[in-house]
């Protein structure tokens, strides 16, 4: 912090991983801090279903198959053949990686892809072999995890920003607590599994709840494709919001109007992928459908925002004579916006703030605020993957100085 002349005031939050020593390290700068969404979400998996003993001895298994073909030219040459015979994708298959579950349920759906090309391998071939009931149930941990994974994709994206954690989990509730009479009883397990996973980790992980925190809930709230649709205590937000802006309004300097300029100027790059490029693919029509029945208004499988009366005087109670005025204007600008539709989850909302900006001048200081943290720390992780792509043995002899340009450049030039 020190290096790049940052203090704390500077500073809205710190996105980490949930490792004890990086939460007091943070803890001793006193900034604010939140754990890595899709490292929490990894940590919800392995505690409802990557402890279960059947499902542990299952991947153990399907990676030594994949360790079998990955050490093997020769047996993938003989499954490529099988595959062509048997008319499948000719797909490698995929070995894991124990620190990265997503990979995990990759190895499995490839595998239950190839399922009767390394049957009919394995039986000319002593490789271990699943049995019919084993495939069953990875295709029922396929079914449960998908959902999970396209919401890791779409958190792992550049432009994502943390505002897209509540809903995130929100839909994940309704989608984990749907009923069909299709569905076995071994999924239903895995599901209530999940959804108690969940509640541990992100509605009472020692005593935090991400919809009463403000990095978390005002992020939500601003965000258009979002707002209170998803939020627990709609008008608590609503309150907290309009005291951050007479805060705001109190200690307003001239050059808070630079930044939205500057912000824009990153979203003209013609280059740079779309919002709506990085989602589509991503499209899963149960998960997605939960998703809009709740940004719809309908609540039915998440808690209900409370709407007292008393709450609503409160937060309609007049302040004291010397911001009277100003506590008009900004709850009559807070109701304009929660008047204008969402836009759909494949709309990016910078480029909405970027038209209402000058609708909603004093909400876009707060959406820049909290909206430009990320969901997780995937980016600064990928910075590592890109210093290793910059250090080769061919460049051994490159200044340290000139690497940190180049991967600064690397990773800002588009």
């Amino acid at each position: 912090m020190e290096e790049w002349n940052l203090s704390i005031d500077q500073i809205h939050v710190i996105v980490r991983d949930n490792a004890a020593n990086m939460i007091c390290g943070i803890d001793l700068t006193v900034a604010e801090s939140v754990g890595c969404f899709i490292h929490s979400l990894q940590l919800v998996i392995h505690d409802a279903i990557f402890v279960q003993r059947k499902i542990v001895d299952i991947i153990a298994k399907c990676r030594k198959i994949v360790s079998h073909f990955s050490h093997s030219s020769q047996a993938c040459t003989k499954l490529k053949i099988i595959q062509e015979k048997l008319k499948l994708p000719t797909h490698k298959l995929i070995q894991d990686v124990v620190t990265r579950w997503n990979s995990t349920y990759y190895m499995l759906s490839r595998l239950y892809e190839q399922k009767q090309a390394v049957t009919a391998y394995a039986t000319e071939h002593d490789i271990p072999t699943l049995d019919a009931q084993q495939w069953h149930l990875i295709g029922n941990v396929i079914i449960v995890l998908k959902p999970i994974e396209e919401i890791t994709k779409i958190a792992s994206a550049d432009d994502e920003s943390i505002g897209y954690v509540i809903p995130s989990i929100a839909t994940l509730q309704s989608y984990l607590s749907k009923r069909t009479q299709s569905q076995e009883k071994d999924i239903m397990i895995l599901k209530e599994d999940l959804k108690k996973s969940i509640e541990k980790r992100f509605l009472n992980f020692s005593g935090k709840n991400i919809q009463e925190s403000s990095c978390f809930t005002h992020a939500t709230f601003l965000d258009p494709r979002f707002k209170t649709r998803f939020l627990k205590d709609e008008v608590k937000v609503k309150k907290l919001i309009l005291d951050e802006l007479l805060a705001i309004n109190r200690n307003r300097s001239n050059d808070e109007q630079n930044i939205f300029n500057s912000k824009d100027k990153t979203t003209d790059n013609d280059n740079a992928p779309s919002f709506s490029e990085i989602l589509h693919d991503a499209a899963h029509e149960s998960i997605w459908q939960c998703f809009d029945e709740i940004a719809n208004g309908s609540k039915s499988d998440v808690d209900s925002v409370d709407t007292s009366t008393e709450e609503e005087k409160n937060f309609n109670r007049q302040p004291s004579d010397r911001t009277k005025k100003k506590t008009i204007v900004f709850t009559a600008e807070i109701d304009k916006y929660l008047a204008m539709p969402l836009i759909t989850r494949k709309e990016d909302p910078v480029v909405w703030w970027k038209t209402h900006a000058s609708e909603l001048p004093n909400l876009k200081i707060l959406f820049l605020k909290y909206c430009s943290a990320p969901p997780s720390s995937v980016n600064s992780e990928r910075l590592f993957s890109a210093a290793a792509a910059v250090y080769t043995e061919d460049r051994n002899r490159l200044l340290p100085d000139n690497a940190e340009m180049l991967i600064f450049l690397m990773k800002n030039m588009k």
